[in-house]
């Protein structure tokens, strides 16, 4: 799958809606893709940060068709500098950190059941496959993979509820 990922990002690269956004948004990066459910077919995703405006546009590859979708502001608590993404830094495969969830699963969380699945390939200290399962418990499972060595580097189950959002 990160086939797909490296051959939709060079669809996009090459396409002219692209050309025409990326000419007049000279500055933007690429800074993540995503990929949500395994049943997605392999269609990626594809972020861009614009560190001037302080957004993301997310680009979608359906075969040759780009959709592009309007920019969204980045939320973030303190304002760090969203990191670019080199496609050449992922050397663990989609396939590879798929197996991976599936025997933690198994392991450790054998009581889980996921009904959603999230892989998002960005940059935080390191490139990484973040990786997000909402199970039918309503505990979310989040495991960070090293996108360069395959390591295990963090992994968190916590209950839905306890995420808490900031009232008035």
């Amino acid at each position: 799958m990160i086939e797909n990922l490296k051959r939709d990002f060079e669809i996009l690269q090459e396409n002219e809606k692209f050309k025409e956004w990326k000419e007049k948004n000279n500055e933007s990066y690429l800074c993540s893709a995503f990929l949500m459910n395994e049943d997605n077919k392999g269609n990626w995703q594809i972020d861009y940060f614009n560190p001037s405006s302080w957004d993301i546009t997310s680009f979608l590859v359906r075969e040759k068709e780009i959709k592009i979708n309007n920019p969204e502001k980045i939320f973030q608590k303190e304002k760090e500098k969203v990191k670019e993404l080199v496609i050449e830094n992922v050397k663990v495969s989609y396939e590879k950190v798929n197996k991976m969830m599936k025997e933690l699963l198994k392991e450790k969380y054998s009581s889980e059941r996921p009904d959603k699945k999230v892989f998002v390939l960005q940059v935080i200290e390191e490139t990484i496959w973040n990786v997000t399962y909402i199970n039918s418990s309503f505990n979310i499972l989040n495991v960070k993979i090293s996108a360069e060595n395959g390591k295990v580097l963090s992994e968190n189950l916590s209950p839905v509820f306890s995420f808490k959002t900031d009232e008035k």
